[in-house]
């Protein structure tokens, strides 16, 4: 799904699809503004951890990760 797309499902559709991690709403939510957040700028994500880190959900450990891991 594009960003776009995500950002339009409901929270729930997404709660559902992350249904076996930890606290699968406040999961959903963070996904669901963070897509929003990318889509919003033009599907171009943060390159940097500063940039990484300001986006809701994302803490210091997901932020160091490479790409695609």
């Amino acid at each position: 799904n594009s960003f776009e797309e995500m950002a339009a499902l409901l929270e729930a559709t997404i709660a559902q699809a992350v249904h076996g991690a930890t606290f699968p709403e406040s999961k959903a939510r963070d996904i669901r503004a963070l897509s929003a957040r990318i889509a919003e700028a033009g599907g171009v994500v943060p390159d940097t951890l500063e940039g990484l880190r300001a986006l809701r959900g994302v803490g210091p450990h997901i932020a160091a990760r490479p790409p695609g891991v």
